[in-house]
């Protein structure tokens, strides 16, 4: 399974049809002109492909690519912590 970051990123370069390595951490969505649909529509594919949930305030809280990344590690890790915990 790839880490949060290149799954991300490589989700966002699909979204925008560009070449992967021009999509860093730190690449802001301004940058990449999303818009608020592209926003929704990218979270859509990341909760998908990662199988997470992210919320509205969530969507608000990212500006990086990056920043995504890291709420999908966030929300992976919690997945985690409530698996081990039952057991």
């Amino acid at each position: 399974m790839m880490n949060a970051l290149e799954g991300v990123r490589s989700i966002v370069a699909a979204h925008f049809r560009v070449h992967a390595s021009k999509v860093q951490a730190d690449t802001t969505w301004d940058a990449i002109c999303g818009d608020d649909l592209d926003r929704i529509e990218v979270v859509m594919t990341v909760e998908d492909n990662f199988r997470v949930q992210l919320s509205d305030d969530d969507m608000q809280e990212f500006r990086t690519v990056g920043d995504l990344a890291g709420l999908v590690d966030r929300r992976l890790a919690e997945r985690r912590e409530a698996v081990r915990s039952r057991a």
